[in-house]
């Protein structure tokens, strides 16, 4: 096979098809008709040599030959992506639109002081927020170019997804004013006595384990409520003796909002690494690096 017989116009094809696993979904995004996408695949099949997608259920799946070519495609297209972009990024006078994948501990936590950073700087650039509660959903818009960063702890993102860390995040035991706990310095295994609300949405991860079993203490609290969001949490605290583990960041403000309390824990829960998550494409983007630049100079001063 010889490079100057492939139509490099069929090569983002490929790599669309090879994200959405699905010729309808893929036209869309590209622009094309159905039957378009289908004979720029028949094309690059013929001049490759190799077939490159099969059926499968509603969609199709990539061949063994298309899995061994899929990375070495992605990084020359995104290399000649940023060749193209190289023309520069002026912040003062983009109006450019990026989206931003945050939960609600990085909507009350990173956001306000990213928020000012980029009013200040760059007035007419666009910042929209959105909320994704499965943790695919963060790797799989960040593939498809749906988002442009995803901000907060979530070491479980894989894939062709590039990260730097911001800060550590302690987590903390939040209870009521005048809940019995607050009495005393309690222990790790204080945490058995009282029901608690489990805020946990990427997972079945509790924050008390790890340091449990350092300690050789068993901890088993009674989960009473499980759910998705800590901005919830401080109205069912308010009023019983649960208790709720919570970033520390987060666990600031919310006492400054609401008749709770921190406990002073005789030892600290686990950390948490909080960072941000962009995928391999967007690493040469000028606009993208000045976005990823404020926010960790914004995120060393929380």
């Amino acid at each position: 096979m010889n490079i100057k017989d492939i139509d490099l116009n069929l090569l983002p094809v490929f790599e669309v098809v090879y994200a959405e696993r699905n010729l309808s979904r893929a036209a869309k995004r590209l622009g094309l008709t159905q039957s378009a996408v289908s004979n720029s695949l028949g094309r690059l099949r013929d001049a490759i040599g190799q077939p490159l997608f099969v059926r499968a259920g509603q969609g199709v799946a990539p061949t063994a030959h298309a899995e061994v070519i899929a990375a070495d495609v992605m990084r020359a297209l995104e290399l000649l992506r940023g060749s193209l972009q190289q023309t520069g990024f002026d912040h003062r006078l983009s109006s450019r639109r990026f989206t931003l994948i945050c939960s609600d501990y990085s909507i009350a936590v990173l956001l306000p002081a990213i928020l000012a950073r980029v009013q200040e700087l760059a007035p007419k650039v666009l910042l929209e927020v959105v909320s994704k509660h499965d943790g695919k959903d963060f790797a799989l818009a960040l593939a498809h170019g749906d988002a442009d960063l995803a901000l907060g702890g979530l070491p479980f993102l894989a894939g062709p997804t590039r990260q730097q860390r911001l800060f550590e995040e302690t987590n903390v035991v939040l209870a009521r004013s005048g809940h019995p706990a607050l009495r005393a310095r309690p222990g790790l295994a204080t945490l058995n006595r009282y029901p608690h609300v489990l805020v946990n949405p990427y997972g079945s991860w509790l924050p008390w384990e790890s340091l449990a079993q350092s300690q050789g203490v068993s901890i088993e609290p009674r989960i009473a409520v499980r759910m998705q969001t800590y901005l919830a949490a401080p109205f069912l605290l308010e009023s019983t003796d649960y208790l709720a583990s919570c970033p520390q960041r987060l666990a600031v403000l919310l006492t400054r909002h609401f008749p709770l309390e921190v406990l002073p824990m005789a030892a600290p829960l686990a950390t948490v690494p909080i960072g941000q998550y962009w995928h391999e494409r967007s690493q040469q983007d000028p606009g993208h690096q000045w976005l990823r630049q404020q926010v960790y100079e914004v995120c060393q001063r929380l």
